[in-house]
């Protein structure tokens, strides 16, 4: 039964990791020869010069930002889009991700269940840029170490 779990457990982890997005997919490109552009985040377009910012159009901030804009926020937007994007900065600045808290309790309490939402937490991360890395990256040790320390003493 032991030579089971240490045969499955790293490939349960490495799926985790490859769903999660911790672990990038291999890239793929389009047959036409087209190059994909990468998507800016709000710190990098908070440097930006008037003329860089002048390309912007309101559903590349949307896909920016991960969300449709309202009304409000398009016509601000357009009338000053390098104050939109500081104050659009700020506001993202403060927020923690909600699954590296999850996971890091879950982890002192259920090991298992911590490492797996730790290791989504870092993958969430990494894609929105959010506060948490420390708590998810928490969450992945304590849980890891519970759930190898149980597999060791239960089976």
């Amino acid at each position: 039964m032991r030579k089971l779990y240490a045969i499955l457990l790293p490939f349960a982890l490495l799926i985790t990791l490859a769903s999660a997005g911790v672990i990038d997919a291999p890239k793929t490109y389009p047959k036409n020869g087209a190059v994909e552009t990468s998507v800016p985040t709000l710190r990098s377009l908070s440097g930006s010069s008037k003329k860089q910012l002048k390309n912007l159009s309101v559903a590349d901030m949307e896909t920016v930002l991960g969300r449709k804009m309202t009304g409000m926020e398009k016509t601000a937007f357009r009338l000053n889009k390098k104050k939109f994007i500081q104050y659009s900065n700020l506001a993202d600045e403060g927020r923690t991700n909600t699954m590296a808290i999850i996971g890091f309790v879950c982890s002192l309490i259920i090991s298992p269940l911590g490492l797996i939402f730790g290791i989504i937490a870092l993958g969430q991360i990494r894609k929105s840029g959010e506060k948490g890395q420390g708590w998810a990256i928490a969450a992945v040790a304590i849980g890891g170490l519970g759930t190898l320390l149980g597999l060791l003493l239960f089976f």
